[in-house]
């Protein structure tokens, strides 16, 4: 038997904290955690999903050793049938 359970949205530290456990403290992460925080509105699930579709684009890509992300991130950014902000959730 599976049980459900909700999880209740992160709040921008605790995205940010999520976000630097990822990628670690590299530059760009408070911009990136500011739209995250905008695009998937808190929702771990749905940030992480968001995540891997900017790594999976590579406008997120592991370089010299560290992580690098970009300087901003829009929308049409993503890959077609990315996960968006707009999407219902």
């Amino acid at each position: 038997i599976a049980t459900q359970i909700r999880l209740r949205a992160l709040s921008s530290p605790e995205l940010d904290e999520l976000v630097e456990s990822v990628f670690g403290d590299v530059p760009h992460r408070a911009r990136l955690v500011q739209w995250l925080f905008g695009a998937g509105r808190g929702n771990p699930g749905h940030s992480l999903e968001l995540l891997r579709a900017l790594v999976d684009s590579q406008l997120i890509h592991y370089a010299g050793g560290t992580w690098v992300l970009p300087q901003a991130v829009r929308e049409q950014d993503l890959p077609r049938g990315s996960p968006s902000g707009t999407s219902a959730r």
